[in-house]
């Protein structure tokens, strides 16, 4: 860090990185800019790789119960049951492949930083830049809705077939009428 003069406002800190110069009131804010940026990209991760081990684990569990109690339910409940499903899984696996593809295409600009061989002090500011932009476009609204619009439709229609398959094996014990007929 070094003092440099600025004509029109005297002499003040300013931190050079590389290029630019930044005062510390925009160094401080850089630096919360992408401790926010990090920590919405961790969260954003972690919760997309958690919903999606949740859910495959609920896939499981519901084609099990399916499995055990098909041969006692009506045609309608059984077709019910496979098209709730069916969509359900056709959601979470289109938003994976969804989700892939946004990331080769967030990494494929990685592959630029590496040619034509650059200075240390030159790749480290471009990798920089790359990851704040990389970690930007991770977390965005888009992103995060058409994340949140998938796991409803598919947990929303996994549940109602969970439903139909739970309702009618109550209703096998207890003898009510099955549902749908």
């Amino acid at each position: 860090m070094r003092a440099k003069s600025d004509p029109g406002r005297g002499t003040r800190s300013m931190l050079s990185t590389g290029d630019e110069t930044l005062s510390e009131q925009e160094r401080a804010a850089k630096i919360t800019t992408d401790m926010l940026l990090q920590i919405t990209s961790v969260s954003f991760d972690r919760a997309a790789a958690y919903t999606s081990l949740v859910t495959v684990g609920g896939y499981a569990g519901a084609f099990s119960i399916w499995a055990f109690v098909s041969n006692e339910l009506p045609r309608l409940a059984s077709a019910s049951v496979a098209l709730l499903l069916g969509f359900s899984l056709l959601i979470f696996v289109l938003y994976e492949i969804y989700k892939m593809v946004s990331i080769t295409r967030q990494l494929l600009p990685l592959s630029g930083l590496l040619n034509p061989p650059k200075q240390p002090t030159e790749f480290l500011r471009a990798f920089e830049n790359f990851e704040r932009k990389r970690k930007l476009k991770s977390a965005t609204r888009g992103q995060i809705w058409t994340w949140i619009i998938a796991m409803i439709l598919s947990i929303g229609s996994a549940l109602s077939a969970v439903g139909i398959l739970f309702y009618n094996m109550l209703a096998i014990i207890l003898e009510w009428p099955l549902w749908p007929h």
